[in-house]
């Protein structure tokens, strides 16, 4: 429970009732003093008493003032089973704090028949993580939730499904001496630990110099990765987009020892360089990062919904109705018994039911916004579906492919953008000043420039050299 002063500082209140707790008693020891001693002043007991009833005044209206700061600082929020969508509604505006004051919500309190205002007072940002097997396309925030959330859905292949059923039983079934050796030894889950202590560590120690939500990292190509996003412009694309520059952020910072870095001379204060390794690492996670299918529905999508489509054609069905007349579907599209076939076929597992097709697959791609539903001419009751997207084809990202010639990573356009970090030569401003670190000796730190370019080894280098060691082939993550 804490209070703001005049000076606006927030102080725990225990500390200030305490202070005036003790006030309290020292009144009240002057006041027996004065009671035990027959010439007593009775003007100073009155006063005294006075005074602490001022004083017990002071700390109820202290006590009703009160705020209860709840600290959110470095703070994971784990749901490990499916939370309730309101409370997924109530913490986003916490997950999506811009500020790093405390944030104020004032709400009503019934105490002794009376209304009272309260306050809570929440600080710092959380890291939430739920699990949720439960399908809410249907919600009406789930488009907010899914741009603000990034859902990993685990591939449960037939392997992954045997290979967990053989750690079950060897859980239960060994001693734990036999287990350590079979599966993971005590030494191997104290490494990996170790490992992740460490990683912490040193991502605290290179955000200490930044503002919140500020990366830390230097992306020499980004211009090349926006150059990527699809000719389709729509919301969905900066949702994409943040989340592969998110990836590669925390790539970047996790090899940190292995990147060159700009760092200020002043301060310590660097920034990470992201290299063509990070890129190539992100490469397998681009897939999931721009689709707002889960890895499940998106196989499902292009191995049985769009080759059953494909089958049609063209054509829109015809076909007699439940009254005797040949009637034809005022679309292209095909039904659920289709796609429960074409299901079991694929996949090789019993012929699912229609309303398993809908509810695990084609309700959630129609929420989404990815597939069409329309009611059936043929079969009244019934709907048939198609793709929204005319794109049938999966396209598997193995480089990112640079729209614009200009912005393509070569060297020549590395160094450009590296410049604005460097002094150039007076005589020849469209040169890089290769000396910008010297004096007019040739020693280091002489001409004012407050950056350092260091390699992975704590080593100065240059502009070029820095291009040279770490950027040579563009050709490896990106196509034209």
């Amino acid at each position: 429970m804490v209070y703001e002063d005049e000076n606006h500082e927030v102080k725990p209140i225990q500390s200030l009732i305490t202070d005036l707790q003790l006030r309290i008693e020292e009144l009240q020891d002057e006041i027996n003093t004065q009671q035990r001693n027959k010439e007593h002043n009775k003007d100073l007991i009155e006063l005294n008493k006075k005074r602490i009833k001022e004083i017990e005044l002071q700390i109820k209206n202290i006590q009703k003032s009160a705020q209860k700061l709840i600290d959110l600082t470095n703070q994971i929020i784990l749901y490990q089973d499916t939370p309730h969508p309101n409370m997924i509604s109530l913490i986003m505006s916490i997950l999506s704090q811009d500020t790093i004051k405390d944030q104020l919500y004032t709400f009503a309190e019934k105490r002794n028949g009376e209304l009272i205002e309260k306050k809570n007072r929440l600080r710092g940002t959380p890291n939430l993580f739920y699990t949720q097997v439960i399908d809410d396309t249907h919600n009406q925030r789930y488009e907010e939730k899914n741009r603000r959330f990034i859902h990993v859905t685990p591939d449960t292949s037939e392997e992954k499904i045997d290979a967990a059923c053989e750690l079950i039983w060897k859980n239960y079934g060994l001693l734990d001496e036999e287990y350590e050796e079979d599966v993971l030894s005590k030494e191997d889950r104290e490494r990996a630990c170790h490992i992740v202590e460490v990683i912490i560590a040193k991502l605290k120690q290179h955000s200490k110099h930044f503002e919140p939500k500020k990366t830390g990292v230097r992306i020499p190509f980004h211009e090349a990765v926006t150059s990527t996003s699809t000719e389709k412009k729509d919301v969905w694309q900066m949702t994409a987009n943040t989340r592969i520059a998110k990836y590669l952020s925390i790539i970047t910072k996790i090899n940190m020892d292995q990147r060159p870095k700009i760092v200020y001379k002043d301060t310590g204060k660097f920034y990470v360089i992201s290299t063509f390794e990070d890129v190539a690492e992100i490469l397998s996670m681009v897939q999931r990062a721009t689709s707002k299918m889960r890895p499940y529905q998106e196989d499902w999508f292009y191995k049985v919904f769009i080759p059953v489509y494909q089958d049609q054609n063209n054509e829109p069905r015809s076909d007699y109705n439940e009254t005797g007349y040949k009637v034809s579907e005022t679309v292209v599209g095909v039904t659920t018994e289709e796609l429960s076939t074409k299901t079991a076929e694929v996949l090789k597992c019993s012929k699912p039911s229609t309303q398993t097709i809908r509810d695990k697959y084609l309700d959630p791609l129609v929420n989404i916004g990815l597939v069409n539903r329309h009611e059936s001419r043929i079969r009244l009751k019934n709907n048939i579906y198609s793709p929204v997207d005319e794109t049938t084809t999966r396209d598997k990202i193995e480089k990112f492919k640079v729209r614009n010639p200009d912005v393509y990573p070569f060297k020549s356009f590395l160094e450009q953008t590296l410049r604005r970090i460097v002094t150039y030569k007076d005589k020849r401003p469209d040169k890089i000043d290769e000396s910008e670190n010297q004096d007019g000796n040739g020693n280091g730190g002489g001409s004012g420039n407050k950056y350092l370019i260091l390699d992975h080894e704590d080593k100065e280098i240059t502009v070029a050299e820095l291009v040279e060691r770490y950027f040579s082939d563009p050709e490896r993550v990106f196509t034209l």
